[in-house]
């Protein structure tokens, strides 16, 4: 970011904007350094903002600031690209939870007044929708049209295991795991099913990959 202002004096954001580089169809990656004028403008362009906080929890990076820039305006939605960890719910779940650490509250992304489960389908929502809507497309939400994207939940999950209608959204996005994930299907079509790989032998394709990682390590 230095870098950038002592370039071009402008943040990277405000870069982009003076570029027109930033609009509906931008997704800004973490984004985590943000000033009013960056917030302004991502909000003004209502671009979508990619949060991945467990790669910005591993690297130190810093609190990624939801809410001030759902406050501003701009959309958001959670992406992995850690090796650490591979769990959109996980992200989802960190989005909160690291607001909470730095503000010393909870709720922060909650809204008052609203329905218990609200934060929960809020969160859902930026794991679901806010994804498909910063690629460009439909999807996020089981409904007539939409491309039945699905996940199937373990109910008897101990995640899971006494939770109610009511809460079950809740438990879902705060407790849950990779563990509790059964089936899911891409396009009305099942590419997990029992929790092993539908459209591919995984044993074989672990071994393959083996195989061809000792290849390189050979001819390296």
């Amino acid at each position: 970011m230095e870098e950038c202002r002592a370039e071009h004096g402008l943040s990277p954001i405000g870069l982009l904007a003076r570029a027109g580089a930033l609009g509906p169809r931008s997704t800004l990656v973490h984004a985590v350094h943000l000033d009013d004028s960056d917030l302004a403008a991502i909000g003004g362009a209502r671009a979508v903002v990619c949060a991945c906080p467990t790669t910005e929890r591993d690297l130190g990076d810093g609190v990624f600031p939801a809410d001030r820039l759902l406050a501003a305006g701009a959309r958001l939605a959670l992406g992995v690209d850690s090796c650490v960890e591979v769990d959109l719910l996980a992200e989802a779940r960190a989005l909160e939870g690291h607001l909470r650490l730095a503000q010393q509250a909870r709720g922060v992304l909650g809204r008052e007044g609203e329905p218990r489960d609200a934060l929960a389908r809020r969160l859902h929502g930026f794991a679901s929708a806010g994804g498909m809507a910063s690629l460009g497309l439909p999807g996020g939400a089981l409904a007539p049209g939409e491309p039945a994207d699905m996940v199937a939940l373990d109910l008897g999950d101990p995640a899971l295991a006494g939770a109610g209608a009511d809460d079950l959204l809740a438990c879902a996005v705060f407790s849950s795991g990779r563990s509790a994930v059964r089936h899911v299907w891409v396009a009305g079509e099942p590419v997990v099913r029992d929790r092993q790989p539908a459209r591919l032998d995984a044993s074989a394709a672990v071994g393959e990959a083996r195989r061809a990682l000792e290849r390189l390590a050979r001819d390296a």
